[in-house]
């Protein structure tokens, strides 16, 4: 039993470092880094005692179904007093961190019954540090480069999404966990199984949201390299595509286009019949030399083409 509550300790102290280790790499830093390891430890201690001198004396100890990863939710205390930011991010980044450690060790308990029973809290530790140690980089630089700066960048609502989305991956790991360890009434079962549809929902909603954010991205792109009047690309994108051109290498054609006494029309017209003019001859840049070459308005009536396809000044002239 000794040797059993040994390892039982340091598994659960392996997920508290992992999840720690976590949160501290993701979140913006308010303290140092020994005072906010000093409050996790603070309270790591309550817990350890708490499982060595209560828990130890409840029915279905020690049968992996994780029924104390509950207790987590008290790092929340740690996680948003020692981080800086938002507190939306924090709770997000806190409930995200803790899903993670808690997933591993969950996944561990189910290949620990793979094993003898009477090996399982010997199991559960092994397979829990081997799949730390293989995941834990891999989590961390994934989380950073793809995860927290879209947290970042979410707006209000995203953001309330993201924090029921991570709220109910916690609460999940915690139920499936329970659920696969013990024989479990239905109505706990359907709990689980509700949850996992909504899950699914939020996960699926959240995608939807990605995707919207970055098609509006895309749009506003397009619109900075725009001209407005003519549609044609503007000075942006003309040196866009000069620089890619340039990059690549090889030869093309640059064809720059002034109109001769394009001030006249303005003058004698009006403005409205000016734009006019530049919209039409636009089209008809365009429509001369089909897809041979790109053709940019730099300014007022200056225009550029950019081409690689050979014979595009002797189309626009004919």
């Amino acid at each position: 039993m000794k040797v059993e509550l040994f390892l039982n300790t340091v598994t659960v102290l392996e997920i508290v470092a992992a999840e720690f280790l976590s949160i501290w790499v993701l979140s913006q830093k308010k303290h140092k880094f020994w005072a906010a390891c000093g409050l996790y430890t603070a309270i790591t201690v309550v817990l350890i005692l708490f499982m060595c001198f209560v828990a130890t004396r409840l029915p279905g100890y020690g049968n992996g179904s994780g029924r104390f990863m509950i207790l987590g939710v008290v790092y929340f205390i740690p996680a948003l007093l020692s981080f800086g930011g938002h507190w939306k991010n924090r709770l997000i980044i806190a409930f995200y961190s803790f899903s993670y450690g808690l997933a591993v060790f969950a996944l561990s308990v189910r290949l620990g019954y793979l094993f003898p029973a009477e090996w399982l809290s010997t199991t559960v530790f092994i397979l829990e540090t081997l799949l730390y140690a293989l995941t834990l980089p891999l989590y961390l630089r994934f989380s950073k480069s793809r995860v927290i700066p879209y947290v970042h960048k979410a707006d209000s609502s995203q953001k309330n999404m993201l924090i029921r989305y991570t709220i109910v991956s916690f609460i999940l790991i915690i139920l499936y966990n329970n659920v696969m360890t013990m024989e479990a009434s239905p109505v706990k079962k359907l709990l689980v199984y509700a949850l996992l549809l909504y899950f699914i929902i939020l996960t699926y909603r959240l995608t939807v949201y990605y995707l919207k954010a970055d098609d509006d991205k895309q749009e506003l792109s397009e619109l900075a390299m725009s001209d407005k009047l003519t549609e044609l690309g503007n000075r942006l994108a003309f040196r866009a595509q000069a620089e890619t051109l340039l990059e690549e290498g090889g030869s093309f054609t640059l064809l720059f286009i002034d109109l001769d006494n394009f001030k006249s029309v303005n003058d004698r017209f009006g403005h409205q019949a000016g734009d006019l003019y530049l919209k039409c001859f636009a089209d008809a840049l365009k429509a001369r030399s089909g897809e041979a070459a790109a053709f940019y308005r730099l300014a007022g009536d200056e225009f550029v083409a950019l081409s690689r396809a050979e014979g595009v000044c002797e189309a626009l002239n004919g």
